[in-house]
């Protein structure tokens, strides 16, 4: 053997660091309170998220004199940001107040979020329906993760969960589709609970459900 790399060996090692580069570094970015961002991954491989809050937890990132506190997260952010960004190629985020309510008054905050790019997988789509004052646990075979595709709170036809209450079908609860992703996407199992304390309610009087559309990565 001689100490000279072939061609080949050359381009593949190239091709696995690629490959690294884009599905084990971990990423972090910072969104300073007022600004806003896109994070984003290569073409085929999409955001999993390790880590993220709107709040501060330290002196040193965007650094201000209107510093309180460094013990301030806003308690449904994380909810809120893997809604928005968990499964998707790309995403934008703003660090705002109207976004996630202000967890640390006259305090300058920030979004700070830890990803890394994962490979998408194509797979077969199913469906979870939960009908209201129900819950269910939607969930995927081991080494495999949730991938929403589309869900809701409301109610969309007479056939799902039927009801004599059912005085419209077209419902949906304008918030719900970030609020299920939040608790699902990227994750092995989540239960659900179809409530109005979760979602409001869209349609005063009618029975709904949730209902979700998703694949296994």
């Amino acid at each position: 053997m001689n100490g000279s790399m072939t061609l080949i060996e050359i381009l593949c090692s190239f091709l696995l660091c690629i490959a690294l580069l884009n599905t084990v570094s971990v990423r972090s970015l910072s969104i300073c309170e007022g600004g806003h961002t896109t994070v984003s991954c290569s073409t085929g491989y999409v955001i999993d998220i390790l880590e993220a809050f709107y709040g501060r937890n330290n002196q040193y990132i965007c650094p201000s004199e209107h510093i309180l506190t460094t013990f301030c997260r806003a308690s449904t952010s994380e909810t809120l940001i893997r809604g928005k960004c968990q499964g998707r190629n790309s995403c934008s985020l703003l660090a705002s107040n109207s976004v996630f309510g202000d967890p640390c008054r006259r305090t300058f905050k920030y979004i700070y979020l830890e990803y890394q790019c994962k490979k998408t997988v194509n797979s077969e789509i199913r469906t979870g329906t939960i009908c209201e004052h129900n819950q269910s646990t939607i969930s995927c075979e081991q080494g495999y993760t949730i991938n929403v595709l589309d869900s809701f709170y409301g109610r969309t036809d007479r056939t799902t969960c039927p009801s004599g209450n059912t005085y419209t079908t077209s419902c949906k609860a304008s918030h719900s589709p970030i609020y299920i992703r939040g608790l699902c996407q990227g994750r092995r199992t989540c239960t659900i609970r179809a409530d109005n304390s979760l979602f409001g309610d869209p349609c005063y009087g009618t029975y709904k459900y949730v209902q979700i559309k998703y694949v296994c990565n």
